[in-house]
């Protein structure tokens, strides 16, 4: 009897077999290609927000970007709304709509949420590179890439500044190929150049680079060790200056960012200042700051220079943020690769490698589950019902956000607005945001339909207002016709 217990107890279930499987073959692939298993242990974060779009930008981008392509031309002049309709207009990432528009034309919202994934997955791989350069142990690598696109996932949308990423870290490698490899560095500079050409033509963000570069190379002639790769960083800044100059507005380009900047402050909560009260703001900052102070005691000129000018532009602006924590990332990840942090997973590598595997298995499951619906606009946000029943021919009312939705899919139809806030001016979206929320009076004098959510106070009013009748109430939005 005990010698039959013995061997029930022997027998392993199926369940439990598959899974030392399937953590041996993880083992395996582990120690064969650390780096590779750490870029895929990633890849299940960038689904994430694929599988919902929230970002208004992304629709008239899309729009505007088709009409770029069937035209041949950049539009220099509003076309999309009734309020600033033929007021000049200046696109700061132009390459990006026609790019987004593209995938459109190819395979609808989901063939964009693609583009966008592949984006994320190529500046995360730019991400793990920089911590393999700075001798960083894949898994802490892995582990620490992981807990920051919990928080990253917000922003890696189908948006321009997915190139201000991606960008960034590869001038960050070229810099650093320029300062430890000796000789003249003519590949770097004119990989800099091209780069530089590119991301300029996608978003008009490339003069932060310029500061990057340059900052660089003054910290190089500070610095014992780097003075003799001082000259060269600052060839590379001036390659960078005159390669962000290839671009439809030359020189204007320097003055764009900071004119949307103006336009947005009040309004965008991006733009706004570094909020030392907001925890997902910390999140992001505290490790960037703490990444600054490891760069500087390296004497690390290119890591410092480009921690220090994000870590000035999160201050002044929070959309800056997501580039901070990428830039510090390599370093965090390179400073936690200590010997007693080694040991520690040596001594726990079979655990710890079954925790990686139900980590990356739960995030996968999520991702599987946004793949079904990928691309498709927020419907807490966005109401397709309520945008096609708005009348061909009706002067419409919109609220802010649902602007660049209506401009994709109803080109028919002008909006009174959308978040190109640099067209609008600030008075005019300040006086938008007063219609919305106090009574309008003879604000809506000629106007036909308007659309919002049930949430705005003109809602409110506009349902009392005989006047007025609803034609459509959704989820997210109502639609009301002028009856008189």
């Amino acid at each position: 009897m005990s010698h039959q217990l013995s061997q029930t107890h022997d027998v392993v279930s199926p369940d439990v077999s598959r899974r030392r499987a399937i953590a041996s073959v993880v083992g395996e692939a582990v120690k064969k290609h650390p780096w590779l298993m750490a870029w895929l242990s990633v890849l299940p974060f960038v689904a994430l927000p694929a599988g919902s779009f929230a970002e208004s930008d992304t629709f008239w981008q899309i729009r505007t970007g088709l009409i770029t392509i069937a035209d041949r031309s950049i539009p220099t002049n509003d076309p999309f709304s009734w309020t600033a309709h033929g007021e000049p207009w200046t696109q700061n990432s132009w390459g990006f709509n026609v790019l987004v528009a593209a995938m459109y034309r190819l395979g609808d919202m989901p063939a964009v949420a693609l583009a966008s994934m592949a984006f994320s997955a190529g500046t995360l791989a730019l991400a793990l590179i920089l911590a393999r350069r700075a001798g960083a142990h894949p898994f802490v690598a892995a582990v620490l890439l992981q807990a920051l696109c919990c928080v990253l996932v917000i922003y890696l949308q189908a948006r321009p500044q997915m190139a201000d990423y991606a960008a960034v870290l590869a001038l960050v490698l070229l810099a650093q190929r320029i300062v430890t490899v000796p000789g003249r560095p003519w590949a770097a500079l004119g990989a800099i150049a091209a780069i530089v050409v590119v991301w300029v033509n996608l978003h008009a963000a490339a003069p932060f680079g310029v500061a990057i570069l340059g900052a660089a190379a003054a910290l190089a002639t500070m610095v014992g060790p780097t003075r003799a790769r001082a000259r060269w960083l600052l060839a590379a800044t001036a390659v960078t200056a005159v390669a962000a100059l290839v671009n439809p507005y030359g020189v204007a380009v320097y003055e764009q960012t900071f004119r949307v900047r103006d336009a947005s402050t009040e309004f965008i909560a991006e733009w706004q200042r570094l909020d030392l009260t907001s925890p997902l703001e910390m999140f992001l900052f505290v490790p960037g700051v703490l990444a600054l102070g490891i760069a500087v005691h390296r004497r690390d000129v290119v890591s410092t220079a480009a921690l220090a000018v994000s870590t000035i532009g999160s201050v002044s602006a929070m959309r800056i943020l997501p580039l901070l924590a990428l830039t510090a990332f390599p370093v965090l990840a390179s400073a936690a690769t200590t010997p007693a942090v080694l040991r520690y997973i040596t001594s726990r590598r079979t655990m710890l490698t079954r925790g990686s595997i139900a980590l990356i298995a739960a995030v996968s499951v999520l991702g599987v589950v946004a793949q079904t619906h990928a691309g498709r606009p927020d419907p807490a946000l966005y109401s397709p019902e309520a945008v096609e029943a708005i009348p061909s021919d009706c002067r419409l009312l919109n609220s802010y956000a649902y602007g660049g939705y209506i401009i994709l899919m109803r080109p028919d139809v002008q909006v009174s607005i959308d978040s190109r806030n640099d067209l609008y001016g600030v008075q005019r979206v300040r006086h938008h945001i007063k219609t919305m929320r106090t009574h309008p009076g003879s604000d809506l004098d000629g106007i036909d339909c308007a659309l919002m959510p049930e949430w705005e106070p003109l809602a409110h009013w506009l349902h009392k207002d005989a006047g007025w009748r609803v034609a459509l109430t959704t989820e997210s939005a109502t639609l009301f016709i002028r009856t008189s």
